[in-house]
């Protein structure tokens, strides 16, 4: 049975129960109303004292009370001394059955069954003269056909509003049931494969409106954790490609030696050196690869690294007195605003920055210079590393930190790269809490802004496995 069904059985069953309890007490109490009056009307005669006189003047003619209430006289023995039926002359009413009386019901009100038929009396029993029972009696035809007929009228008037309370009650529920019937539509759609499905009725309980934001926020969030497992699987896809394209071409070149070594093509002892050579520099190459295949895993796995209070000058001239004794032709000016410290690891920022010089020693001709700056800005430090060199078309800047990604064609690159330099890049600035941005600016060039948070006076000592990470060389 559906929901909407049972809700509209419930309501009606409740509304049956109601109107069948109402429509006892409004017979019932008119009942007793109808019981008052008839008993008053008993009481009044009895206290005008006419039962209390001689038995004679009750018999005595034509009494005023033969056409409403029937008199019955009883001696002491149980006989019964005198009858005067209610009703008309010719047509008299059954007399009321006194058969049952004792002495013990003098003084009091009864309901009394007549000797024949179904009609009921009220009456007042009371002593009479000599020891005998005199019984005034009124027929209960007018009260039993009044509360006939509330009956009937309470029973129609019921069924007229079951009916129409059954139909308000259903339209009501249908119209209030209709947001669920949407949300199982979008539900079913949604486990179909449908994941851009929202509820979109207009619900007019506030019940049911929360409980269509909460269905639409659960969908929403399937649908971003669908979309970031495809693109997870998608960027995994493209690395395992990619790298097994970047050591395919090392271990083809050490493959190759090998087997010319083997066939004796390397007799002459300077193609010896020279293959040696080439070996000892594509194995670095491997090695260096998967170094840094291997920290990346590291941060990804433990996406946040231990911080301390980190003054930037020193580290930052330690790094850039490396890059110039690597290559004199890339020129490198330093600019650090005095006392400025960050909350990072020491390590982290030194392979970023090396990683950064890098890109630019491998990306840009000889010749060109570069810039490394840190100033405050707010709460925060911004180290940028910036060149004048070709830089880098709009287009690609989105996709700069993404792993195995270059800008360029790599069979015109100025220098050996892996791409995945920048991506370590942005990894080691996210684990510090950071933010990186790549831009070109309007004099040309590219420049990349690495934000971190400023130092607070607080001292914090690095766990030994966060730097340990950090001592491969850099790459690109």
């Amino acid at each position: 049975m559906t929901l909407r069904a049972r809700l509209v059985l419930s309501i009606t069953g409740l509304m049956v129960v109601m109107v069948l309890a109402l429509g006892a007490v409004a017979v019932r109490s008119a009942e007793r109303v109808l019981l008052a009056e008839i008993d008053a009307g008993l009481v009044e005669v009895a206290d005008r004292g006419r039962l209390g006189g001689p038995l004679g003047d009750l018999l005595g003619g034509r009494s005023p009370l033969r056409q409403t209430y029937a008199l019955v006289a009883v001696g002491p023995t149980g006989r019964t001394l005198a009858e005067i039926p209610s009703g008309f002359e010719g047509d008299p009413d059954p007399l009321p059955d006194v058969t049952d009386l004792s002495t013990t019901d003098r003084n009091r009100l009864v309901t009394l069954p007549a000797t024949e038929g179904d009609l009921e009396y009220r009456a007042l029993v009371a002593a009479g003269p000599r020891g005998s029972t005199i019984v005034l009696a009124e027929p209960l035809r007018l009260v039993t056909a009044a509360t006939t007929r509330l009956l009937r009228l309470t029973v129609a008037g019921g069924l007229v509003v079951l009916g129409l309370g059954a139909t308000a009650t259903w339209w009501t529920v249908r119209r209030e049931t209709r947001t669920i019937d949407g949300m199982v539509a979008a539900a079913r759609d949604v486990a179909a494969g449908d994941l851009s499905r929202r509820v979109t009725e207009e619900p007019s309980a506030a019940e049911l409106t929360e409980l269509r934001n909460a269905l639409n926020d659960m969908f929403r969030r399937n649908e971003q954790a669908f979309a970031t497992e495809r693109a997870t699987k998608d960027r995994l896809r493209r690395f395992v490609a990619d790298a097994s394209h970047e050591l395919r071409t090392p271990i083809t070149a050490i493959s190759g030696y090998a087997q010319l070594h083997r066939m004796g093509g390397l007799e002459d002892p300077g193609d010896r050196a020279a293959a040696m050579t080439r070996i000892e520099t594509e194995t670095a190459r491997m090695e260096g690869l998967i170094d840094d295949l291997m920290l990346l895993a590291r941060l990804d796995r433990e996406p946040e690294l231990l911080h301390e209070r980190v003054v930037l000058a020193p580290v930052l001239e330690a790094t850039v007195a490396d890059h110039r004794a690597i290559s004199s032709d890339h020129p490198a000016d330093l600019e650090v605003d005095p006392g400025l410290a960050v909350s990072a690891n020491p390590g982290a920022i030194t392979q970023v920055v090396a990683n950064l010089l890098t890109n630019v020693r491998a990306h840009t001709p000889a010749g060109t210079a570069v810039r490394v700056s840190a100033h405050r800005v707010g709460d925060d430090v911004v180290i940028a590393v910036s060149d004048d060199g070709p830089g880098v078309d709009d287009e690609h800047l989105p996709r700069l930190f993404d792993r195995f990604y270059q800008a360029e064609d790599p069979m015109r690159r100025s220098g050996p790269g892996s791409g995945l330099g920048l991506a370590i890049v942005a990894g080691l600035v996210e684990s510090m809490g950071g933010s990186v941005a790549a831009a070109t600016p309007p004099a040309g060039g590219l420049a990349v802004s690495v934000r971190l948070r400023s130092a607070d006076n607080g001292e914090h000592t690095p766990s030994p496995d966060d730097t340990a990470a950090f001592d491969t060389p850099a790459t690109s």
